[in-house]
């Protein structure tokens, strides 16, 4: 659909309903932000929020983590496109 109206892609989602909303963000590449609101809240302060959130959450996270096929995690860094290689145990507790 983002390439439909020339977008790569689109990092917020805003869903309506009779009672409650659901406004979804991408925290960095690796995590989503979701907040459930109802009438009482506007759509342009969760939007604010969410925005300023999102920014400060992707600061602090941790990079992100892909295992490899021969059992070896991979972290790769922030940035650039650069990317090293930091060999860890399998077992990975984020």
């Amino acid at each position: 659909m983002a390439q439909l109206l020339g977008e790569s892609e689109f990092t917020v989602l805003f869903h309506e309903g009779a009672k409650q909303s659901i406004h979804v963000s991408t925290v960095g590449d690796e995590a989503i932000l979701l907040a459930i609101f109802d009438d009482r809240t506007t759509v342009g302060m969760v939007r604010l929020f969410a925005k300023e959130s999102s920014a400060a959450l992707a600061e602090v996270s941790p990079p992100p983590v892909r295992v490899e096929s021969r059992g070896r995690v991979r972290r790769t860094a922030r940035g650039r496109g650069r990317a090293t290689a930091l060999d860890a145990p399998t077992t990975v507790n984020p």
